[in-house]
């Protein structure tokens, strides 16, 4: 009886399962690759204010979440010294990972046409999803900057 139950069963989940993959080459997809921490690291720190403002235009959006999200600095709770303190010290402490990387991570084309081919099932299965413009790369911390510059979290 037990093999019969489980002989049973395999054939349901087997027959269940549909093994094509639809072809979705003809589905137009396209990712522009932005490299923000080209931008974020040719800041000028002598005039940041100003440079900032320039940054958050260049990058709509994506620039007031990486001050706020990634380093953790919230310019609606803090006073801009502090922000301008904290940008400053981040770059100083990361332009060694950053002169390192430079352009030269490799496979990031790769990445974005894998990304693109990924993109172009989920217009399959979900027409009406609004996808993705930019592929963003940029160097940040693992946690928000300021606080674990604190020491705290």
């Amino acid at each position: 009886m037990r093999t019969l139950l489980t002989g049973l069963c395999l054939i349901l989940l087997t027959a269940c399962r549909d093994h094509s993959v639809p072809d979705v080459s003809a589905i137009p997809v396209s990712l522009e690759l932005v490299r923000f921490e080209d931008d974020f690291f040719a800041l000028d720190t002598t005039d940041l204010s100003a440079s900032l403002e320039q940054l958050k235009q260049r990058h709509p959006g994506f620039g007031d979440d990486f001050i706020k999200n990634i380093l953790g600095l919230d310019e609606a709770t803090m006073d801009r010294s502090t922000i301008e303190t904290a940008i400053r010290k981040f770059i100083s402490d990361y332009r060694g990972i950053y002169d390192a990387v430079g352009n030269r991570i490799p496979g990031l084309e790769k990445i974005k046409t894998d990304i693109e081919g990924s993109l172009r099932f989920v217009r399959h299965y979900f027409p009406e999803y609004v996808l993705p413009r930019q592929f963003i790369t940029y160097i940040g911390p693992i946690d928000g900057y300021y606080q674990a510059s604190l020491g705290g979290y």
